[in-house]
């Protein structure tokens, strides 16, 4: 139940929920048409309503020290900001805030909207906004932000921004952020607005998007400047693993100085499930460190590559030690539109890279028998020198018991060792290595004997 609504002058208002009677908190004297809340640190309160502010004046809320925390319960979200309210918020924690726009703060005709060390986690929204939902503001500042494990059906797993000025993120942060659509830790779009975007400093790990920008997603914007940025682990399905931007019909430019991409992945729909298969079985060889695999497959030196850039990008960079082509197989590994898939696994091979075929058998992810394979398989690849199938694939079971033996034996299959095994093994291991790459070679004609060979 809402109470206590405060009109600061004609046309203004602010909306106090009981929630905020739960905090220690007082009102700070604020000139003019600005209304000041301060909140004492290590504080927390579960949110039955919002705080809803509206008309032309700045809502200022800030703690102190390790900040308070304001827990939605998965039943609302915590600030409502409208009508040109401006709203300055400062070391709060806003924890599975929940709605359909912005799970957190919903900002719709804002006016600037500002935060400092605020953090957003496990918030949740329908649509867009799984942190916070910006619609036709002023500037967006967010210096120190931290959004973690928020998600959205749409667009913008951890924020929403659309028709606003300019779009500053100073040292924000976007972890295992997850959107439906676009944007799975940012989404900006600011049509017919020459608002600039700049994020100096900001980091995006393990954010995934249904289509496109893993991390972020920026559309029709002025310049977007990605000074220092960092973008590692995130996924997208189709376009964009890190960031993905178009600037159509308006003029401006992406600066990319000191900006860096690791291990982010964009492919044809279904080429999500082979990269997280490929970072289980990161994973796996992390924990099986001196138990299940050698250190050549230590978490140190695994590297995970997107085929198509590794194979046919202009400015890849060189493979070089033991390489290894991870094939998932599904209903619809070699269904995708035009071909890539087939495409890439017949320049593995005839770059004698050996290939490790994983065999999905939960039919919700695409498992059917496989014999299906036969059929959708090219026929390239089923006849020499390719013979694919002559390898045997590795079954990948969906219980978790069952699911680390054959992530094991798929680590297996790319070489590696376990550790607590003896010189013969190992050496064994190394003896059947060579041999597979020597069959390989033999199955090629003479003139491909010229093409460049990575050796295991």
């Amino acid at each position: 139940m809402l109470r206590n609504k405060r009109k600061a002058d004609e046309g203004m208002e602010l909306i106090r929920p009981p929630m905020l009677d739960k905090l220690k908190l007082e009102l700070v004297p604020a000139d003019g048409n600005r209304l000041a809340i301060k909140i004492s640190d290590s504080t927390s309160a579960a949110a039955a309503s919002n705080v809803a502010c509206s008309g032309d004046m700045l809502l200022s809320v800030r703690s102190s020290g390790e900040g308070a925390t304001l827990d939605g319960k998965k039943s609302t979200n915590m600030f409502s900001i409208t009508g040109g309210c401006s709203l300055y918020l400062e070391a709060l924690h806003f924890v599975d805030g929940f709605g359909a726009y912005g799970g957190a703060v919903y900002a719709n005709g804002a006016g600037d909207i500002a935060t400092k060390d605020v953090s957003f986690t496990g918030c949740e929204a329908n649509q867009r906004g799984g942190g916070m939902y910006v619609w036709k503001g002023g500037d967006v500042s967010l210096e120190g932000a931290r959004f973690s494990e928020c998600t959205a059906g749409d667009r913008g797993g951890g924020m929403y921004v659309y028709i606003s000025g300019d779009v500053a993120l100073e040292g924000a942060s976007f972890s295992e952020c997850t959107a439906g659509n676009d944007g799975g830790g940012m989404y900006v779009e600011n049509s017919g607005v020459e608002g600039d975007v700049s994020l100096e400093g900001a980091s995006f790990s393990e954010c995934t998007a249904g289509n496109s920008g893993g991390g972020m997603s920026v559309w029709k914007s002025g310049d977007v400047s990605l000074e220092r940025a960092s973008f590692s682990e995130c996924t997208a399905a189709y376009y964009g693993g890190g960031m993905y931007v178009e600037n159509s019909g308006v003029e401006g430019d992406v600066s990319l100085e000191g900006a860096s991409f690791s291990e982010c992945t964009a492919g044809n729909g279904d080429n999500e499930s082979a990269v997280g298969i490929a970072r289980e079985l990161k994973t796996a060889a992390r924990e099986g460190r001196g138990s299940t695999t050698s250190s050549t497959a230590s978490a140190e030196t695994v590297t995970i590559r997107d085929a198509e850039e590794a194979l046919e990008g202009v400015n890849a960079a060189p493979l070089s030690g033991h390489v290894v082509f991870l094939l998932y197989l599904n209903d619809k590994t070699f269904l995708d539109a035009g071909g890539a898939v087939a495409r890439l696994v017949q320049a593995a091979m005839d770059r004698r890279i050996a290939v490790a075929m994983v065999h999905e058998q939960d039919p919700t992810c695409g498992g059917v028998p496989f014999r299906n394979f036969f059929q959708q398989t090219p026929q390239v690849l089923l006849q020499p020198p390719y013979k694919l199938f002559d390898t045997v694939a590795v079954p990948l079971y969906p219980a978790p018991a069952h699911r680390t033996v054959s992530l094991r034996l798929i680590l297996t299959s790319m070489g590696a060792v376990p550790c607590d095994a003896g010189p013969l093994r190992r050496r064994w291991q190394l003896l059947r290595r060579r041999i597979a790459v020597a069959r390989l070679v033999r199955r090629r004609p003479a003139e491909l004997h010229q093409q460049p060979v990575v050796q295991p």
